[in-house]
Parts: structure tokens; C-alpha cells; sequence
């Protein structure tokens, strides 16, 4: 007999009632979309953040119902939820990375008319600086299976093998020109049932934790950094200050898109 749940309203139902949950997250994840968008002039970045918002709240509730359970998450919870935190993970890594290259991208080019340009960009700041190292050290173990950067590595690094028991089951060596090398980054939950890995940073060597939850907020708490472009743009204007003017147009951040899209269906486009 066929199973007759009807999948769709089910997660349908998860995200509505997620953004019912976390009325202030959802609104933070909103603003930060805008204010990131915004400061580029690229719109389609603030419906990808929002979606990652989306996700993110979802993760939440997840978290604090396996937190405030007497038993263990089941093993097909965890795997739901591992795979909902490396989709997040992965789509605010792009988002943050486009964000870092427009800004470059600004950079560049003011200096190619100002060798004194300084720049006031959100992608130089230290939280940013932060939370795009750990989005960037996770990535590329969890895309492409290998250290982030590995063709930076000159020497085979040894790690060792050790069983969910805590005993050394022997050891490996990462070679970075070996076609077959494999890295997994090891995860786990953390004290508050959100997903934690492990991160490799080749370049010490060193290891830290990063708790998927604690990204998310910091994520949240750059846009307090973030001056509206709107607002920093009548500033600049006022202060006649040139030297961080930008050359792109900037959003109206009021929570409305400044123009409008029209999608035609596909039979109406004519090669």
C-alpha cells in the first residue's frame, strides 16, 4: 500500500510554524539581508540570505527540541539535521563569498583612480574577517572532501584515527597532490543540539570547534555593524566625502524592492 502523507504541507508547515517560533531571529535575518545586499546593489543576494534565514530558524527548532529531550536525537534526526546545517552552511558561504568579491571588485577599481583609496567595506571588518574563515575552512571538506587551500600545503600532514570509543584506531596521511585524498571533517552536536565541526586550519597547523548555531549569530549580529546604504549614502553626500563613495547604486533598504521583475513563461522567449 502506497503511503498517502502528503509531503509538501508538512514542510510547509515546519517553516511557517519555525517563523512563528523565532519572530525576532526571522525579522534579524531579514534586515541583514538588505543591509548586505543593499551595500552592493545586488538584489538577488537578499532573497538568498532570507532563505538561508529560513533554514536557519528550522535548525533552531530543531536544536532546542533535541535539547530539551530526555533522549538522544534518533539516528535519522541527526542525519536530517546534519544535511538541513551543511545546506545552510554551503548557501551562506556562496552569498558572503559573492558579497566579499563585489567588494573587491569596488576596491580595485576606485584604486585604479586613487592610489590613496582606503576602503569602508563590510568584507574588511574584523567580524566579517571571522565568520568568512570558519564558513571557508568548513566548505571545502564538506563540498570537495579536502583541506581548504590544500595546494598550499608542502608537506603530507598525519592525523590520527580515532574510534566514537576515544581509542587510537591507527593514523593516515593527507598528501595534497594525491587525486584520491580524503578529508572529512569531524562533527558532532554540541551541549545546546546544534551540529559542530571541526575545523583545519593547515596554516598553524591548528583545530577549533564551530558551532553551526554560533555562526548563525554571529551572522546576525554583523548587520548591527552594517550602516543602511540609504542612510550612509545621505551621509556621505552630506560630509562630501568621497573617499568612500561607491560607484554602484544603492537598494532602497525601506523592506521593498526598488524595481520590478517581470518572469515571462518560457514559451514567450524566442531564440
Amino acid at each position: 500500500m502506497q503511503n498517502s502523507i502528503s509531503i509538501t504541507p508538512l514542510i510547509e508547515a515546519a517553516f511557517l510554524s519555525a517563523w512563528q517560533k523565532y519572530p525576532v531571529e526571522h525579522q534579524a535575518w531579514t534586515d541583514l539581508s538588505w543591509r548586505l545586499a543593499g551595500r552592493v546593489s545586488v538584489v538577488p543576494m537578499s532573497t538568498s540570505l532570507q532563505r538561508a534565514g529560513n533554514l536557519d530558524l528550522v535548525l533552531r527548532a530543531m536544536e532546542d527540541e533535541f535539547a530539551s529531550s530526555t533522549s538522544e536525537p534518533t539516528m535519522y534526526a541527526f542525519h536530517f539535521q546534519k544535511m538541513f546545517s551543511e545546506a545552510w552552511l554551503m548557501s551562506v558561504y556562496e552569498t558572503i563569498r559573492a558579497l566579499r568579491q563585489r567588494e573587491d571588485e569596488v576596491a580595485r577599481a576606485a584604486r585604479s583612480k586613487d592610489s590613496d583609496y582606503t576602503r569602508y567595506d563590510i568584507s574588511s571588518t574584523p567580524s566579517f574577517v571571522s565568520i568568512f574563515r570558519d564558513l571557508e575552512l568548513l566548505r571545502m571538506p564538506i563540498a570537495k572532501y579536502e583541506i581548504a587551500k590544500d595546494h598550499q600545503i608542502k608537506d603530507p600532514i598525519l592525523f590520527d584515527m580515532i574510534a566514537p570509543s576515544g581509542d587510537a584506531t591507527g593514523s593516515y596521511a593527507y598528501h595534497p597532490g594525491d587525486p584520491a585524498r580524503t578529508h572529512i571533517v569531524p562533527s558532532g552536536l554540541s551541549a545546546r543540539k546544534s551540529v559542530t565541526w571541526l575545523a583545519l586550519d593547515h596554516a598553524g597547523p591548528s583545530e577549533h570547534s564551530v558551532e553551526r548555531r554560533d555562526l548563525a549569530d554571529r551572522l546576525l549580529r554583523l548587520k548591527d555593524e552594517i550602516e543602511p546604504a540609504g542612510i550612509r549614502e545621505a551621509r556621505l553626500a552630506k560630509e562630501g566625502d568621497v573617499s568612500e563613495r561607491r560607484t554602484l547604486t544603492t537598494l532602497d533598504v525601506s523592506g521593498t524592492l526598488p524595481l520590478r521583475i517581470e518572469i515571462k513563461p518560457l514559451g514567450s522567449f524566442h531564440a
